[in-house]
């Protein structure tokens, strides 16, 4: 699909990788408001957002911990005839540079297993979007998986960021305020997405 608003870029979804939703393009969009020249993208999915950056002049990676979703951002980069470095990572654990802005659309759930995670994006991949009422269901279920995933890219997030550097992570406003007061962030909301916000991080 080609997304005009965006570049021209053309982004196909694939079969077991979260797809692009109304969250990757508000996101997508937030990032004209803030100044920034290198990005990490944890998560890359499509490769969506990694895709629309390269093509704007941003120095872009990305990781994401499924194999067939930095297939899937790969086999989209090429699409748009661009090279991006994505990194098969769990969070930061490949990664060894710093950037000036991190990205996070953090996925509602995670298992240590490969083969559960599978099966997981596959279903995931399957939810018609305009389901409203089996995501609220999906999102209430795991969301406490969700927040612990969020934790461990809190803890060691900092340490690959440059001076000043920032981070752009979606939450809902119960969240942002719980993790705030954990990490001692200053924090705003750049965007809105049904009930979570695009949040802006800075220390």
């Amino acid at each position: 699909m080609i997304y005009k608003e965006f570049k021209d870029i053309d982004i196909d979804n694939c079969i077991n990788v979260f797809p692009v939703r109304k969250s990757t393009l508000a996101i997508t969009q937030s990032l004209s408001l803030i100044q920034f020249r290198s990005v990490l993208e944890i998560g890359v999915g499509t490769g969506f957002t990694s895709i629309y950056l390269t093509k704007m002049g941003y120095d872009v990676e990305g990781t994401d911990i499924d194999k067939a979703a930095i297939a899937c951002a790969e086999k989209n980069a090429n699409k748009n005839n661009l090279k991006i470095n994505f990194i098969h990572s769990d969070l930061f654990a490949e990664v060894i540079n710093k950037y000036d802005l991190l990205i996070f659309n953090p996925p509602v759930m995670h298992f240590d297993s490969y083969p559960l995670n599978k099966l997981l994006n596959l279903i995931k991949s399957l939810i018609p979007v305009s389901n409203k009422y089996i995501w609220m269901m999906y999102y209430s279920l795991f969301n406490s998986v969700k927040l612990k995933l969020i934790h461990r890219f809190m803890k060691d997030a900092r340490y690959y960021l440059n001076n000043d550097g920032k981070i752009v992570l979606l939450q809902t406003k119960n969240e942002i305020e719980l993790l705030s007061e954990i990490y001692g962030f200053k924090y705003r909301a750049i965007s809105t997405v049904n009930s979570t916000k695009v949040i802006l991080i800075e220390w």
